[in-house]
């Protein structure tokens, strides 16, 4: 019956999804490449979960869109079970290419690394790709969107929910915010960087007063919430919960139980969308916390698409699952829907087949891959499934959201306000009610986060005392302009600094672990001699290993690489803790990053702390036999180091000067971060000077001349080198 059904509605659609002339095309087909991710149902897109959607959208666009003459043969290869640097994106299109498949369009992936590594790929073929979702894509590249213009994203984005997050803090004057993010949900974690980085580049108001507190799910307890949740309190009132629905519920209890749901406090989460990668946001659980999460969730607002069927998406949805479960073998959930990443896919193949369709109408050229991408832009089309499909000038869906708030009567989310981007159109269904306000509290409590303000006491004891009220307000004057002053002046300090800091990079030596004991003075020495680099144990610079690949150790209950500095050489200057401060100060996910560094009883730099790399060097990873190097993996290396070097060109650093594949260090997921970069008072002098006839072959390491310049071995070196002479 639902079959009969579907096939009723599209006799139905297709006199208004059929204006295209009846007379026969030349006949050319036009070959679709998806490289969709399978296997991992942990991820929120899944070929499985979309592959009947993705079959019925063909058919529609077969038989209602396409003109005559015109095909759309659709190619697949499995996008893999993971979203990290080891995709199998740029190697499936080299497979077709291989197999003398010709693409005119990619389909997906849905990670925004393996759809980054795709784009390279498909610029230089003049191919468009559609990711579903792909939605921090941007920030996982550091590029601007305009420079992707072959890339559409029919799904959602993360910068749309960025931009929504801000607009609800402008709307309620909110400058002070908390961001709870967990390290372990890729999509909470990514999201919660997006938000700061936008933070930084649009909004230094709100970035200035931006608190970020990362947790890791897996191995948190009742005491990490607490903790995090008190850290709260002397800082904001308004948290920024980025974690699925099971956490949120466990972190609202707590707030509960310290008495931080009685209406002081906004907390914010994101639900985009009912799926089983985030759950759903619900109080009851049928436990004995039930009523208590119920009166905590009062609280909470969320966030959400905001979706609008037709009357035939009903009898879409019965017929994906029919067809998921016969042909696919995936069988949805009794509670699971087909939910928006599935419908996205659908929406993707009807956007490019009427684009293609139009194209031919007005007789432009359908394998043009540029024209076809810049057609797909600043677009409006009705989808089949009654929404529209709006797609704005960069490439993007402009989706409408909803902000909502729990119902005290229906004990469920509902809307309060709803905000469409593609019309700019602001609807409110009603207003917020926070526990004991007519509305949302303020930005900052009367009596300030610490509870010392004096406006706070304005009124004890005042009211018949005339002279005690204007001395107050005179007081109040002088000191609202003390603290104005103060600030600037903080704000100035630390601008300069780069740190509130000043020590943050020195590390003790008893607070190292090593094998669940502290380390000591005694046994540095023999920990030490583990980390050097097996080669180069002697080099008195050290260029020719990285510190990303010492020895783990433990430091703040976090897993570390800790390699020992040749003794005596190196002492700590104000000119060396500018340094260390520039390289703290960039972040990328392709540059290691410096920890710390410990110091001797005499000042001089013992040791260095670095994030872990467990691979070892790239040259490691090239010399082991038992590392397969297909095409997907040495692009994803190439594309490591480039994109790592460019972002440090662009800093402050500058330039490396001595990048080699040593310094070159390769993480547990097979990332490639440059290491040894930024701090000039670790390069040995001698390191810098040209060669020299009389020199022996023990006075210096020649191996390191092979990676430098030639304009450069003719005279000394500058000490991070030069950005031309890296390249």
């Amino acid at each position: 019956m639902a079959t009969l059904n579907f096939i009723c509605l599209l006799l139905i659609l297709s006199t208004i999804f059929s204006p295209w002339p009846t007379e026969a095309s030349s006949n050319l087909t036009l070959n679709m490449c998806a490289v969709i991710e399978k296997g991992n149902f942990i991820l929120v897109y899944n070929y499985r979960r979309a592959a009947a959607a993705i079959d019925m959208a063909l058919e529609f666009a077969h038989e209602m869109l396409l003109p005559p003459g015109i095909n759309i043969a659709f190619h697949y290869k499995d996008g893999g079970d993971t979203c990290g640097a080891d995709n199998r994106a740029v190697g499936s299109a080299i497979d077709w290419m291989r197999e003398g498949v010709q693409c005119h369009i990619y389909l997906g992936p849905g990670c925004d690394r393996s759809v980054a590594d795709l784009y390279r790929f498909a610029a230089h073929q003049e191919v468009p790709i559609i990711g579903c979702p792909a939605a921090n894509v941007v920030g996982n590249t550091q590029l601007l969107r305009k420079n992707l213009p072959l890339l559409i994203r029919p799904a959602y984005t993360f910068t749309d929910v960025s931009r929504l997050i801000i607009r609800f803090l402008d709307m309620f004057n909110y400058t002070h915010t908390t961001v709870i993010a967990d390290e372990d949900n890729k999509f909470y974690y990514e999201f919660g960087d997006s938000l700061s980085q936008r933070y930084r580049r649009d909004r230094r108001d709100l970035y200035r007063t931006l608190k970020i507190l990362l947790f890791r799910s897996d191995e948190a307890t009742e005491d990490t919430y607490e903790t995090l949740l008190g850290d709260v309190v002397g800082h904001s009132r308004v948290i920024l919960l980025f974690a699925n629905a099971t956490i949120i519920r466990n972190i609202m209890l707590h707030a509960f139980s310290l008495g931080m749901t009685d209406g002081e406090y906004v907390y914010l989460a994101v639900e985009l969308f009912r799926s089983n990668y985030w759950g759903e946001l619900r109080w009851k659980y049928d436990d004995t916390r039930d009523r208590d999460a119920q009166l905590a969730f009062r609280s909470l607002a969320v966030i959400a698409l905001y979706e609008n069927h037709n009357q035939f998406f009903a009898e879409f949805a019965k017929e994906v699952k029919k067809r998921s479960r016969k042909k696919y073998d995936y069988n949805y959930g009794t509670f699971e829907e087909v939910d928006f990443i599935v419908t996205s896919f659908y929406d993707a193949i009807v956007l490019y087949a009427r684009t293609i369709a139009e194209t031919d109408r007005i007789g432009g050229n359908i394998t043009d891959g540029p024209s076809i991408a810049d057609s797909m832009r600043n677009t409006s089309i009705m989808s089949p499934l009654g929404h529209a499909i709006n797609i704005d000038l960069d490439g993007d869906r402009s989706h409408a959201y909803t902000v909502k708030q729990l119902s005290l009567i229906t004990g469920k989310f509902q809307d309060i306000l709803r905000i469409n981007y593609h019309n700019n159109e602001e609807i409110w269904y009603g207003k917020f009610q926070w526990p004991g306000r007519d509305g949302l509290p303020p930005d900052v409590p009367l009596c300030g986060f610490d509870g010392l303000a004096l406006a706070c006491h304005a009124a004890v004891g005042l009211a018949s005392q005339p002279a005690a009220i204007a001395g107050l307000a005179v007081g109040l004057v002088i000191s609202a302009a003390c603290i104005a002053i103060g600030l600037a002046c903080f704000l100035s300090y630390r601008a300069k600094r780069g740190q509130i800091d000043p020590y943050w990079w020195k590390v003790d030596l008893d607070q190292l672990q090593y094998k669940n004991s502290k380390i000591r003075s005694k046994n540095l020495q023999s920990l030490g001699s583990l980390s050097r680099d097996k080669s180069e144990t002697g080099s008195k610079s050290n260029k020719n290993s990285s510190y990303a690949s010492g020895v783990m150790v433990k430091y703040m209950d976090k897993p570390v690489s800790v390699s020992d500095l040749p003794k005596g050489l190196y002492k700590m200057t104000s000119s060396m803790i500018r340094e260390l401060n520039e390289v703290r100060a960039i972040s990328h996910p392709n540059l290691h990053r410096i920890i710390g560094v410990g110091l001797d009883e005499q000042n001089f730099c013992s040791f260095i702390l670095g994030d872990i790399c467990t691979k070892g060097t790239l040259d490691d990873v090239l010399e082991n036999e038992l590392i397969k190097l297909d095409c997907s993996f040495k692009y994803s290396i190439i594309k490591d180091i480039s994109e790592g070097m460019g972002y440090l060109h662009e800093s402050i650093i500058g330039s490396h000067g001595f990048l080699t594949g040593y310094n070159c260090s390769v993480d547990s997921r097979f990332l490639v971060k440059i290491t040894n970069y930024g701090v000039t008072a670790f390069v040995d002098p001698e390191d810098l000077a040209p060669p020299e006839k009389h020199q022996s072959d023990s006075a210096r390491n020649w191996s390191m001349l092979l990676w430098r310049a030639p304009e450069l071995l003719r005279q000394a070196m500058p000490p991070r080198g030069t950005q031309k002479g890296t390249v």
